[in-house]
C-alpha cells in the first residue's frame, strides 16, 4: 500500500469494495487516496494478489468481504495502521 503511494503522503487510505450484486471471487475494486492530496495513484500488483487471497478466504469459510478500508499514518520513525472490515455473516 505504502509502495504505490508518493514519498510526500503522510496518511494513505486504501478503500477495497466488492460492486453492488457480485460475488465472484477478486471481483473487488481498489481506490487509494490522501486528505488534501489529488489524485489517486494505482495500486501496486501485490495488493491485488493479497486482497485476492483475503476474499477467497472470506468465501471459503461462507463469508462475503464487501468492504474493507484500511488507513496509515506516516510520522518519522512510526506508522500506525487501522482496518475496518464489512462482509456478509456465513450463512448456517
Amino acid at each position: 500500500m505504502v509502495a504505490s503511494c508518493p514519498e510526500d503522503w503522510v496518511v494513505i487510505v486504501l478503500t477495497i469494495e466488492r460492486p453492488e450484486g457480485v460475488a465472484a471471487i477478486g471481483q473487488l475494486e481498489h481506490l487509494i487516496t490522501s486528505p488534501g492530496q489529488h489524485g489517486s495513484p494505482m495500486p501496486d500488483e501485490s495488493l491485488y494478489e493479497a486482497t485476492y487471497r483475503l476474499d477467497e478466504l472470506f468465501q471459503k469459510h461462507g463469508g462475503v468481504f464487501r468492504k474493507s478500508v484500511y488507513s496509515v499514518h506516516l510520522s518519522p520513525g512510526s506508522r500506525r495502521y487501522t482496518a475496518k472490515f464489512e462482509y456478509d455473516e456465513p450463512s448456517e
